[in-house]
């Protein structure tokens, strides 16, 4: 970024200049005139005078201007202020009158006699002479023309200076003099005890600097920055509050790290405006007084400013604490702004000033004080959750309310914080089964937080508990959160060892609780286990082991809970090997006959989808995400709306798809458990792969370090990873390395068939092999990989894996039974529900067509690969067929209308175009006649829809969105163009 120049020009202050330039006016007229100016530290009391007041830009024509700057060390000796105001080195311009310096240097004289007679008290008397020769001066100055006496944070003026002001302005009356004082609150004194006011002087201007309004922080914006958008000028304002102190030193932290101008957001200037305010509030503190720092940690601990609650807490009585108080907001450490008085980085710098066991002891009292008051019990424990431990029983009762109090409002998170400060204070008090109780809770709670932190918690309980019936309790529990943590090989060897631990406490003390606990954990052992790559031999004989069983036993009537998570377990089962899609589905619905449950999005899902059944799939998604919604499972709906984006994406709906898993990236991006997924950013590639943007898919996998494969050891877990390996491969391929893709794609087939994977609709790796094996001239292996695949197919039996065989087949065999192939697969696949699949048959058999010279029949075949490629959003695809397309001498269809107006509604089109230009949601509002409501949910429903995240974004790709070809091409996204399409 361009570094401009330091100096700060002084902005959004012309009415304050033009107050200051009429009271001058009344002082030429020959009225003394007393202006006060005030308002809080930082807001510009000091740059509006020096510009008032200058010799060349002010109003002060030729006038004598005495200055001085109060400071508070000095604040103790007599007659500072006036020493400094008659020291002034005042620029007479072109003359340079003896006079002026014989009566400042009178003045000086009276002040060195007056501290000589000072060690001896010199009384009444001597003081009255002094201010009446200090008066007599001033006089002799003001014969001549007007005198300004400016005095920058009066409220640190000796008293002795304003007696002398006072006693100067009320003799004054028709003399040409205008004082000026700058104090932050005229009626409130920091240090010793004020005997006379400002405010209480002949009738004082009083001028109040209020923060910089939108324009002025604007031009502040535009000064430093140059050119921003609306957005960024508001997230300035919003976070300096508009002082002009705060606002400088946040515009220098941007440009100090040597930004463009382009790459500055509102994110960015939040973050460095946050550090900004912390740094000012730990500048400022120090130097204040003792009683009002023990007032500050009060606010800060108690987040309120109630004087009575904050004295009670800081033992200071209630006049001084209002006082603190002022002085607080003075210094722009309180503010109105904030609901709670105190920004929420000032409260950080307030509180890393503590000691920790000062901190500990503030915080102990306030939960007593908020406790025996009678306040929620939630207050409360945000009190004690930042205690190392409960302290008494009854602290450890509050956090126990205070987390059913979050339960019942839905705060998981808080409820999460409370609970982890009881389970040890529990078993000192109350026993190891009460602990263990709490622990269980805790990880419930957990589980729709932070899913792997609470397999850690209920391990924990399970390895200590010996009870058969608590521990098949907790096993049960425990085999669902494993599920919904989908840890697989994590969790398979604690899996597992609980089998066999509930198998042994069975032969000893048989029980129904027991037997259920184990056969919900075989069940999940299967459905967590199976498809995940583990390196660890053990981990993948359970899951074998555990299969072979599911795959032998009878099919369960699916009347108890652990009956119908084996069907669930069956179906998934069943369809990951192949067995047989209706036999399947009708295991899978017998699993849903119980009504809802947790587990059914990762067992009777997949294998619904894996079956074609699109309906009752998304039925399943919809459910959980309502579900999950509901009880704040971050992990859970993230997962879902990757899994319906999956759905969608298979279907031909890039554009919805990408809605969803962009919601899910949201979610991610905020959560404690964003290193541990990677299904999000799997499903985002591969989606934008299909847009016709690989190279942004691959910038984004690099960022966040997924685009080179990890070839250490370890487990590759969860649902994404194949997904994964699957684009890099692919990204291999695209970057001319077709042997190195090629080798990755085998690599990932016997890996998915190792972890038991059979199924060729689950990964379409086999069909980009048989590609490059063709190509590397390898035709022997790729028939045999046809064959293994087409037998799959077969035995599977739905339209999706029957004709995409079909498509594979198409490749081997002679290029005269090609068209005859390629043709059956289309007509296999017309009863598919995804149009992807349907675009690359009908994309291949049309490039066969044109290889055989039927021009005519390979248009047909190409326009309408175009036209549903288009209708769907898949961008690369569509460009691939245009090429072949017009090659055949025909023309590529033209987009009906843009894209934006046919996703958009036309309000949610009106509130786009409108934020695309800068305009907050309430300028939005008032310019289309509807509440700010209704604008926020139009701009949350146009994100979704253009898979976008932000205003910066949205700027950037509307008008994308809104482009049309001239030539009656798809529309140009901006995405560049490739050769490659990989999906066809």
């Amino acid at each position: 970024m361009t570094r401009r120049p330091a100096v700060h020009r002084l902005v959004g202050r012309t009415e304050e200049f033009g107050r200051i330039a009429g009271a001058f006016s009344g002082v030429r007229a020959g009225r003394c005139r007393l202006l006060l100016v005030h308002g809080q530290a930082g807001v510009g009391k000091s740059a509006l005078l020096g510009k008032a007041f200058d010799r060349r830009d002010g109003v002060i024509g030729d006038a004598t201007v005495l200055r001085a700057v109060c400071r508070e060390p000095e604040s103790g000796t007599a007659y500072g202020v006036v020493r400094q105001l008659f020291g002034t080195r005042e620029d007479e311009g072109t003359e340079n009158r003896r006079w002026t310096r014989d009566c400042l240097g009178t003045a000086l004289g009276v002040l060195d006699g007056y501290a000589a007679t000072r060690p001896g008290d010199p009384g009444a008397a001597q003081e009255y002479a002094t201010l009446r020769a200090l008066h007599r001066i001033a006089g002799r100055l003001m014969s001549h023309r007007p005198l300004v006496l400016v005095l920058d944070d009066a409220h640190w003026a000796d008293e002795a200076s304003l007696r002398w002001l006072r006693f100067l302005i009320h003799r004054s009356g028709r003399c040409p003099l205008l004082v000026v004082m700058s104090l932050r609150d005229p009626s409130v004194r920091l240090g010793a005890e004020q005997p006379v006011s400002p405010t209480n002087w002949a009738e004082p201007t009083v001028l109040r600097l209020r923060p910089l309004d939108d324009a002025g922080v604007a031009a502040v914006v535009r000064d430093r920055l140059g050119s921003q958008s609306a957005l960024i000028v508001q997230t300035c304002g919003r976070t300096s509050g508009g002082n002009p102190r705060l606002l400088h030193a946040l515009l220098d932290s941007l440009t100090a790290a040597d930004r463009e101008p382009s790459s500055v957001t509102p994110e960015t200037v939040e973050e460095l405006g946050a550090e900004a305010v912390r740094a000012l509030a730990a500048s400022r503190l120090p130097s204040l007084p003792h009683r009002v720092r023990t007032v500050a940690a009060a606010v800060a601990v108690l987040d309120e400013t109630r004087p009575e609650a904050v004295g009670d807490l800081a033992r200071v009585p209630a006049s001084q604490t209002r006082a603190a108080l002022r002085t607080l907001r003075e210094q722009g450490l309180l503010t109105r702004a904030e609901p709670a008085g105190m920004r929420a980085a000032v409260r950080r710098a307030v509180l890393d000033e503590l000691p920790p066991e000062a901190a500990r002891r503030l915080r102990t009292r306030a939960a007593r004080v908020l406790s025996e008051a009678g306040e929620p019990v939630r207050r409360v424990a945000d009190q004690l959750v930042h205690l190392p431990w409960p302290e008494e029983p009854w602290m450890a009762d509050a956090l126990l309310d205070a987390s059913d109090e979050a339960l019942r409002q839905g705060d998981l998170r808080s409820a999460a914080g409370y609970l982890r400060q009881v389970p040890n204070t529990a078993a000192e008090e109350k026993g190891e089964t009460e602990r263990d109780m709490l622990q269980v809770t805790l990880a419930s709670v957990l589980a729709c937080l932070d899913p792997l932190a609470a397999l850690v918690e209920l391990r924990t309980v399970l390895d200590r508990t010996s009870d058969a019936r608590a521990r098949a309790r907790i096993a049960a529990r425990f085999s669902e959160v494993a599920l919904a943590a989908q840890g697989g090989a994590r969790e398979v060897p604690a899996l597992g060892e609980a089998v066999d631990r509930l198998d042994d406490v069975m032969a000893a003390e048989p029980s129904a609780d027991a037997t259920e606990g184990a056969d919900l954990l075989r069940s999940t052992l299967v459905i967590a286990g199976i498809g995940t790559e583990t390196r660890s031999p053990g981990a993948r004989a359970l899951v074998r082991n555990a299969a072979a069983g599911l795959r032998e036993a009878a099919t369960p009537a699916g009347h108890t809970p652990a009956e119908r998570r084996t069907l669930a377990a069956q179906a998934l089962l069943a369809a990951f090997e192949s067995r047989s899609a209706p036999h399947t589905v009708d295991i899978a619905e017998r699993a849903q006959a119980g009504g809802w449950a947790d587990w059914l999005p990762y067992s009777v899902g997949p294998a619904l989808f894996m079956a074609d059944e699109i309906d009752p799939v998304m039925r399943i998604w919809d459910q959980a995400l309502e579900e999950s919604r509901a009880r704040g499972d971050d992990w859970t709906h993230h997962e879902v709306l990757c899994l319906r984006a999956w759905t969608l994406y298979e279907l031909g709906a890039v554009d919805a798809a990408m809605s969803d898993v962009r919601h899910a990236l949201d979610i991610t991006e905020q959560a404690p458990w964003r290193q541990a997924t990677l299904l999000p950013f799997a499903v985002e590639a591969a989606l934008l792969t299909v847009a016709g943007r690989p190279e942004a898919a691959d910038a984004r996998l690099a960022r966040e370090g997924l685009l080179t494969a990890d070839e250490g050891g370890g487990d590759r877990t969860g649902r994404g990873w194949s997904l994964l390996r699957l684009h890099r491969a692919l990204a291999q391929g695209r970057r001319g390395d077709q042997d190195a893709a090629l080798e990755q794609l085998l690599r990932l087939g016997d890996d998915l068939r190792t972890s038991g994977i059979d199924n060729p609709v689950f990964s379409p790796w086999w069909s980009h092999a048989v590609h490059l094996l063709v190509r590397r001239d390898r035709v022997a292996e790729a028939r045999e990989l046809v064959e293994e695949t087409a037998e799959s197919a077969r035995r599977w039996g739905t339209p999706r894996a029957i004709g995409q065989s079909l498509l594979a087949v198409s490749t081997v065999v002679d290029r005269d039974r090609a068209v005859e192939v390629l043709s059956e697969a289309v007509d296999v696949l017309a009863e598919a529900p995804g149009r992807l699949c349907r675009i690359r048959a009908d994309y291949l058999l049309g490039r066969a067509l044109l290889r055989e010279g039927d021009e005519r029949a390979a248009r047909k075949r190409l326009h309408r690969a175009v036209g549903a490629a288009i209708r769907c959003g898949a961008r690369g695809a569509g460009e691939a067929a245009s090429r072949l397309l017009l090659t055949a001498g025909g023309r590529v269809p033209r987009p009906t209308g843009d894209l934006a107006s046919g996703l958009l509604t036309r309000s949610e089109l009106h509130v786009a175009d409108l934020a695309a230009a800068g305009l907050s949601n309430q300028q939005i509002a008032e310019a289309l006649f509807v509440a700010t409501r209704t604008v926020e949910t139009h701009l949350t429903q146009t994100y979704r829809k253009l898979g976008v995240r932000n205003r910066k974004e949205l700027a950037e790709q509307l008008p994308l969105w809104r482009r049309r070809d001239r030539r009656g091409g798809p529309v140009d996204t901006g995405a560049p163009h490739t050769a490659q399409a990989d999906h066809l």
